[in-house]
């Protein structure tokens, strides 16, 4: 008698097709901390923490998304896998490739049908990161929520996200979870708030009948750090610095 595949068996089996290391355990690293490629950050608090839970929270073009890609990159270029839980399918490709993203060592996880319930998409999200982070073969998973109703992650019940900072607990694997506010409550042991402080304009000595011509140079970005929890495992010579004040940096289009 043929039994029916377990949903953990079919998203291992499509994964492993596009990634065959995608299950496979890590060699172990000393390395604590993956950069984010943004130097002000990487400056102060040495990166995003492997073995760790972090939250990165913000609303429009408040530089979570910029950040988030950032690490993204530097994760893809050391050759590591990284995976994007998309359940409302925002991630855009083009940035990625912008940013330095490695596309052949991301997995992007989207649910496409339309008619599809929201919650149900949401519960699918939910079920492909556990998955992902128990079988220890990415160097991060990113769940992005930002595309949701801002309140409607509230319905996930805290339990969950104490269950994710158990399972990479002492794993090879960042959990970022991507939102526009903080869901996380004290289960993710860094969060990080980010928003934006101004747009920058260059005056190019054009002018109109009416006014003269701006170019628009970039966006500063401020970050505040609202919880740093270390892992017991740090000795006091390698915790990392934590910042008195806002983190700030900037994007520049050249």
């Amino acid at each position: 008698m043929h039994t029916r595949p377990s949903l953990k068996s079919l998203i291992e089996l499509q994964i492993s097709e596009k990634i065959p290391t995608a299950f496979q355990s890590k060699k172990i690293s000393k390395s604590y901390f993956s950069r984010t490629g943004i130097k002000e950050i990487d400056s102060l608090l040495d990166g995003i923490p492997y073995g760790e839970f972090t939250e990165i929270t913000g609303e429009t073009s408040c530089g979570s998304t910029t950040l988030v890609l950032s690490f993204l990159a530097e994760i893809t270029q050391k050759q590591q896998l990284g995976a994007f839980v998309d359940p409302s399918n925002s991630l855009d490709i083009e940035s990625c490739s912008t940013v330095g993203i490695n596309l052949n060592q991301l997995l992007w996880v989207r649910f496409g049908q339309k008619e599809q319930k929201l919650w149900e998409k949401l519960e699918q999200a939910l079920k492909v990161t556990d998955l992902l982070l128990h079988n220890r073969g990415f160097g991060a998973v990113v769940l992005d929520l930002r595309g949701l109703p801002i309140n409607f992650p509230q319905r996930i019940p805290p339990t969950t996200w104490f269950r994710f900072s158990q399972i990479v607990r002492d794993s090879e694997t960042a959990l970022v979870l991507l939102s526009r506010k903080s869901y996380s409550k004290s289960a993710a042991s860094l969060v990080l708030d980010c928003y934006c402080l101004g747009d920058q304009w260059t005056k190019t000595g054009q002018k109109t009948e009416e006014l003269r011509i701006s170019t628009f140079n970039g966006l500063d970005f401020g970050v505040n750090l609202l919880r740093r929890q270390p892992k017991k495992t740090f000795s006091p010579s390698n915790i990392p610095k934590l910042p008195s004040e806002t983190i700030q940096w900037k994007t520049r289009f050249s």
